[in-house]
C-alpha cells in the first residue's frame, strides 16, 4: 500500500505538482533512483523522517507514478530501468557535467551527447548520477586554492556555517580556510558536500538570492 499525499501546486505552473509518498515495503532510496531513470524530468527528494519520498513534475508525471507506485513498492528487487536515460542541461556544458558527476559518482556511466547527457548502467547507481546532474547543473564558480596556502591560512575567525544559514565573518574576512574555498559574508549556504578529501569542498549556496555552486579544485 501507498499513501499519497499532495502537498501544494507550485506557483509558477498550474501544470506542476508536488506530492509526498509514503512506501511500506521497498526502501525509498531504491525506488527514487529506479523512477529518475523513468522520469528524467522530475525532482524526487528524500523524505526527512519516514520511508518516502517527495515528487516535483508535471501532473501527467504525478499521475502516471500514481497509477504504478503501489505495485512497485511490492517489487523486490526492482525491475531494470530502460537502457538509457536522456537529460539535456539547463545551465552548464553536459561534458563539463559529465566530468563533475563522475568525480562525485564514480562508477556512473554518463556520457556528453550533444547538448545532452546520456546516462547508463542500473537504477541503484544511474539514479545517484541523475540526482547529482540536478544538484550541480548550476552557476558554477570554480574556486583554486593551492595546497600550501590552505596549510599556511591562519585558523580564521568565522564559524563553520549550518545548513541554510547567512555566513558571516566578525572580521569580514579573517583569511581563514571558508574565504579560501570560496563563500562570502551573506551567502545562504544550503549544503555543503565533502569529496574524497575533506578539505575540497563543494558549496551549494544563494548569493543575491539566485542559487550557484562553488566547486573548489587544488592547484
Amino acid at each position: 500500500m501507498v499513501l499519497l499525499t499532495l502537498l501544494a501546486l507550485t506557483t509558477t505552473s498550474v501544470a506542476s505538482t508536488r506530492m509526498e509518498y509514503l512506501l511500506e515495503e521497498a526502501p525509498a532510496s531504491e525506488v527514487m533512483n529506479f523512477l529518475r531513470c523513468i522520469y528524467p524530468n522530475a525532482e524526487f527528494i528524500p523524505h526527512p523522517t519516514m520511508n518516502g519520498f517527495y515528487m516535483n513534475g508535471t501532473r501527467e508525471d504525478m499521475l502516471s507514478v500514481k497509477r504504478g507506485l503501489a505495485h512497485l513498492d511490492t517489487l523486490s528487487p526492482l525491475p531494470e530501468p530502460p537502457e538509457t536515460t536522456t537529460i539535456a542541461p539547463k545551465k552548464l556544458n553536459p561534458s563539463e557535467l559529465a566530468l563533475m558527476i563522475r568525480r562525485r559518482v564514480p562508477s556512473s556511466e554518463c556520457e556528453p551527447a550533444g547538448g545532452s547527457l546520456i546516462f547508463r548502467g542500473p537504477a541503484t547507481v544511474r539514479g545517484r548520477a541523475i540526482a547529482a546532474l540536478r544538484e550541480l547543473d548550476y552557476p558554477l564558480e570554480r574556486i583554486r586554492v593551492s595546497r600550501r596556502q590552505l596549510a599556511e591560512a591562519p585558523a580564521g575567525a568565522c564559524a563553520y556555517p549550518n545548513h541554510s544559514t547567512a555566513w558571516g565573518c566578525p572580521e569580514g574576512d579573517c583569511g581563514g580556510f571558508l574565504h579560501l574555498t570560496g563563500l562570502r559574508v551573506g551567502d545562504e549556504v544550503m549544503v555543503h558536500v565533502e569529496r574524497e578529501d575533506p578539505r575540497a569542498p563543494f558549496w551549494i549556496v544563494y548569493r543575491g538570492g539566485l542559487r550557484m555552486n562553488i566547486f573548489v579544485e587544488f592547484e
